[in-house]
């Protein structure tokens, strides 16, 4: 499990990186996890372009977290990122209608692998239409389409780290 401590130096390290460098930063990350980051793209082009960069930059940040706390990453397949895809769409689509202490309850078990990371992804989606920089307004389907898009990639990178990160 990645580190709150971890989590909190990738996203400050991300926040300080120039556009440039954060450029630089995606093309890298797309010739490590090619899959994860092409499906990110692909979801981003369904979104304004706006919405669809956070989407992209979170996913920067979230990538930046597991590489920055040691955890050795496999690559992620195309097969892996669909599969993850329907399990997760699947779980989170029977929840509907539930009453709200099963949704936390099974929100707390989607992001049981890497709580801090999740929490990341969940405060930056929910805190992004208020940010003093670059407020980015979301309706309630994109926040969603935000939190389940983030939700494949962090599990994706998740079920492939092959080490514990360092603490």
């Amino acid at each position: 499990m990645i580190s709150e401590a971890h989590v909190t130096d990738a996203w400050h390290a991300c926040a300080q990186a120039s556009p440039a460098e954060a450029r630089a930063g995606i093309a890298k990350l797309g010739r490590k996890q090619p899959a994860p980051l092409a499906y990110v793209l692909a979801v981003s082009e369904t979104l304004s372009p706006p919405v669809g960069e956070l989407l992209v930059y979170i996913f920067f940040v979230i990538s930046h977290m597991f590489y920055a706390s040691g955890t050795r990453v496999r690559r992620v397949s195309p097969a892996t990122i669909k599969n993850l895809e329907t399990a997760i769409e699947t779980r989170l689509s029977a929840l509907q209608g539930s009453h709200e202490a099963f949704v936390e309850r099974a929100a707390l078990v989607l992001s049981s692998g890497q709580p801090h990371v999740f929490r990341y992804a969940v405060e930056a989606v929910i805190e992004a239409p208020s940010a003093a920089i670059d407020p980015v307004p979301l309706t309630s389907e994109e926040q969603g389409t935000l939190f389940l898009a983030l939700a494949i990639a962090i599990t994706a990178l998740d079920e492939n780290g092959l080490s514990e990160p360092h603490r």
